[in-house]
């Protein structure tokens, strides 16, 4: 198996309670998951619950409502939850008492495979309670639309809602929740834009165990960059470049994963300078021989795009390594979490 380098220290052994149903629906089903994950396979078929052949997790079914079934290569995929009935359908997810960590990850996921033989892509909102989240859009039938947030709860639930915009019906094929280590990533809600394993195998992508919160990696391998390991990858060329697609500019929080898995001769060193927009993030970057490290960018103000310059030393012999990169934009979720059924 290749060696991946992620930031993963601490694992957490929690149980959480999940309670998921749909509003404006007479249809309810009650769920207890007990596992350090809450992973809902959305409209799963003649089981209640399954271990992933690949991550070893365990998925469960969101229960008996309407539901329809895609033809896709991984099994979360093969089954949709779909809501032609009422504006607003939600699942709220119960967390039982937590000691160390009110921190999320929640991740829903979608792909269309063309379910309900229309051959019309829908076009859909995400809510996480009250809050809009983000629109669910696709490039095409067969591709996978991925939302994830990293959250503060700040109650004993998330409520996670679709809603119809009269563009399509909305569905869901995959839902779910990582609790993370509190010191992960900054305590307010980020958005993820995008996360690249630098160097690793086209086609390929890294998950759990390999990241023990099952975030999901993809591989990013620019031009003029030398792969030294099929998970470290030499920054010999350009710049690693991120520019938003909408017009409206942003705060970035960018996290840089550092590893060295080279054994430097005496008369070898690996320094660098790691500059974003211009300006100087880090001076003389090092990692010692089978360590690693990682540097955090803060937008200073709202930005549209994002640029990565790592400059070797004067000093150096050696080009800078680069092994892995998130991208998130802040999300303000301005008004409480409060139970739309309450």
């Amino acid at each position: 198996m290749a060696k991946h380098f992620v930031l993963a220290i601490y694992q957490l052994c929690l149980t959480l309670a999940a309670l998921i149903h749909a509003q404006d629906q007479c249809n309810q089903v009650w769920s207890l998951v007990s596992s350090s994950f809450i992973s809902i396979d959305c409209g799963l078929m003649d089981e209640t619950s399954y271990k992933d052949e690949t991550t070893g997790i365990h998925f469960n079914s969101d229960g008996k409502m309407p539901r329809i079934q895609v033809n896709s290569l991984e099994k979360q995929f093969w089954n949709v939850r779909s809501f032609p009935e009422g504006t607003r359908n939600c699942y709220t997810l119960y967390l039982l008492p937590r000691v160390n960590s009110n921190k999320c990850l929640v991740r829903a996921r979608f792909m269309y495979g063309n379910y309900d033989g229309k051959d019309s892509l829908p076009k859909f909102d995400l809510y996480l309670g009250p809050n809009w989240w983000n629109s669910v859009e696709f490039e095409n039938a067969s591709s996978v639309t991925t939302k994830e947030i990293v959250q503060v709860a700040t109650s004993d639930y998330i409520q996670i809602c679709l809603v119809n915009t009269n563009n399509g019906t909305p569905f869901i094929s995959i839902l779910e929740i990582r609790v993370l280590n509190d010191g992960t990533y900054v305590s307010e809600s980020i958005q993820l834009l995008e996360r690249f394993d630098i160097g690793l195998q086209e086609g390929q992508n890294v998950k759990y165990p390999d990241d023990i919160y099952d975030r999901i990696w993809r591989p990013y391998n620019p031009n003029g960059w030398k792969q030294i390991s099929t998970s470290l990858s030499v920054a010999n060329g350009g710049p690693f470049s991120y520019g938003l697609i909408s017009s409206g500019a942003i705060t970035f929080y960018v996290y840089m994963y550092f590893a060295e898995i080279e054994k430097l001769l005496t008369n070898q060193t690996r320094e660098f300078d790691v500059y974003v927009n211009g300006g100087l993030l880090q001076k003389n970057a090092s990692v010692p021989f089978l360590g690693h490290g990682t540097l955090m960018y803060l937008s200073p103000e709202p930005e549209t795009n994002i640029q990565i310059w790592m400059n070797r030393t004067n000093e150096s012999t050696m080009s800078p390594i680069l092994n892995g990169i998130e991208v998130y934009g802040r999300k303000t979720l301005d008004l409480p979490e409060t139970d739309q059924n309450a």
